[in-house]
């Protein structure tokens, strides 16, 4: 459940807190994109300014038509989407990011808040519902759960505690993070990554950025000689 969500009926919404917001929404599918953009300027009476675009249109069109909030649709992959939050995130700071149609698994919520999502709605929730978001969003607030606010407070006094000391691994490497650290190995630059793994340069220095972090090093070196050291990377040739 999100806090207090149906407190506010959208009617009584004050047409100052809707006008002017420029919103871009983001998904695979273009159905998806026009139908959301169609209901919320309907359903906010035009006071919202919405565009769509693709996922590869994504950061170009962030570029020209510089919305205040980004909607990530629900029918992107859950991969492609954590990479595409940290993209705009790392280009344009200044963006907040609403994850839509997100299941209850509170480690993909969390995951996606750590890559710069600053609110999420569920499947369940509705348009009104994430007209009450953007609100929230807009001002700086977010409507998220007390119970996700809770681990999310708890993995910052984790990472706190553990800063400064190194090497300390504050989680898993994921299969993309292994392939990149695989790739690192062999002493591939991030162009020749992305070229292997068909993502973007910017991506992969995401990920490489995010894996010194979860790693608590300063360098790609450091990086891979820690993997070897604990076992994360095996039978990686590294000539």
């Amino acid at each position: 459940m999100k806090a207090n969500l149906a407190s506010v009926p959208v009617r009584h919404l004050e047409t100052r807190t809707l006008t002017g917001i420029n919103c871009l929404v983001i998904d695979t599918s273009q159905l998806f994109c026009e139908a959301t953009a169609t209901l919320l300027s309907n359903r906010a009476n035009a006071l919202l300014n919405v565009t769509k675009a693709s996922t590869d249109q994504a950061l170009t069109v962030i570029a020209e038509s510089k919305p205040d909030i980004v909607l990530i649709g629900p029918n992107i992959d859950p991969q492609e989407a954590f990479e595409l939050v940290w993209q705009i995130k790392e280009e344009f700071p200044t963006v907040r990011i609403i994850a839509l149609g997100l299941d209850s698994e509170e480690d993909r919520i969390l995951d996606l808040i750590e890559a710069g999502v600053a609110d999420y709605l569920l499947r369940h929730e509705s348009v009104d519902d994430l007209l009450r978001t953007i609100v929230a969003v807009s001002q700086g607030r977010s409507l998220c759960c007390g119970r996700i606010m809770a681990r999310v407070f708890s993995r910052i006094s984790q990472l706190s505690q553990t800063y400064g000391q190194k090497p300390v691994s504050t989680g898993t490497p994921t299969f993309r993070e292994k392939e990149i650290l695989a790739l690192m190995a062999r002493g591939f630059s991030n162009k020749e990554i992305a070229l292997s793994l068909d993502i973007t340069p910017s991506t992969v220095k995401n990920h490489v950025h995010k894996i010194l972090s979860k790693f608590g090093v300063d360098s790609r070196e450091e990086a891979v000689r820690y993997c070897f050291q604990t076992g994360i990377l095996k039978n990686v040739d590294r000539n």
